[in-house]
């Protein structure tokens, strides 16, 4: 097999995963409001790994954060 060959048949990169406290620095919120918004399902989508441990997709938190934006009003 070649090089070439095998750099085509990788997987691609895993998504990168942030915690909670990560998540909660980038917004400017606390880590009991991310766990408020989980459990009111309102807020970035999370992965559940296992009993405790709760993750959160870069793409997740970039799609909630361009989800949050609104328009000015035109004076």
């Amino acid at each position: 097999m070649t090089a070439k060959a095998s750099m085509t048949n990788r997987p691609s990169d895993p998504p990168a995963l942030l915690d909670q406290h990560q998540v909660a620095h980038l917004l400017g919120v606390s880590s009991r409001t991310l766990e408020d918004w989980r459990m009111m399902s309102q807020g970035p989508s999370f992965l559940k790994l296992g009993y405790r441990t709760v993750r959160y997709e870069l793409s997740a938190i970039e799609t909630f954060i361009k989800g949050a934006r609104r328009g000015t009003a035109a004076a």
